[in-house]
């Protein structure tokens, strides 16, 4: 790697070195509007590395890893290219039309109450009825195929994962884990509190878009 880890002159990021061929941008912690520059920097780096011959974006919450696999494209020009994109000063940099989902969920299917209702001292129809009124945003997939992280959830919800994961978790699955909430796409170990299930199938590895939720896309439960 021919740089070590600095700022980006002018822009809010760091880049960091992450292999041979990729590297990490890495914004600071709370910064304001992460998931807006995330978007931003995600639309602006992918169609720079469309018109060069290749490579590959992974967002995730406040970091975005760049994989430039056999492009062409040097790294002094990727980062040229990020230092002149128009950041502003802390704007949201919103990206094309988000999508709206709703998703019908069945809380009975939540074998976490109790101890969600331990942590957070909220009966479970009170918990139910500030998780389903709130409107969430998609933040990133990850840790596994499909799996979807959510903001918004309302801050009388938040409580710690489990401390001993699950071996299977069906999918359809919605749980909670600190700040977030979350929606298993496949049968996968997990860790979240479960609170329900959706019936809606999330998840299809056969096809070219495999998830229906991008970045930033709103979410509300029924």
């Amino acid at each position: 790697m021919a740089f070590s880890s600095r700022p980006i002159e002018g822009t809010p990021w760091e880049i960091l070195p992450l292999a041979e061929r990729a590297i990490l941008l890495r914004l600071p912690p709370a910064t304001p509007d992460a998931l807006d520059l995330v978007r931003y920097a995600d639309a602006r780096i992918t169609e720079l590395l469309q018109k060069s011959g290749g490579g590959e974006v992974v967002p995730a919450f406040d970091s975005i890893a760049i994989f430039l696999h056999h492009s062409p494209l040097s790294f002094n020009t990727l980062i040229e290219h990020v230092a002149s994109l128009d950041w502003g000063a802390g704007k949201t940099m919103p990206v094309g039309e988000a999508r709206s989902h709703e998703i019908p969920v069945c809380y009975d299917f939540g074998p976490d109450w109790d101890l969600v209702s331990q942590a957070t001292g909220i009966d479970r129809d009170v918990a139910i009825c500030l998780h389903a009124g709130a409107e969430y945003r998609v933040a990133m997939t990850g840790f596994m195929p499909g799996f979807v992280y959510l903001e918004g959830l309302p801050e009388a919800l938040r409580c710690a994962r489990r401390g001993e994961p699950r071996l299977h978790v069906s999918a359809g699955s919605v749980g909670i884990g600190g700040s977030h909430s979350g929606i298993y796409g496949l049968p996968t170990p997990g860790g979240w509190q479960l609170i329900g299930r959706t019936p809606l199938p999330l998840f299809d590895g056969t096809v070219s878009e495999p998830s229906p939720f991008l970045p930033g896309d709103r979410v509300r439960f029924q």
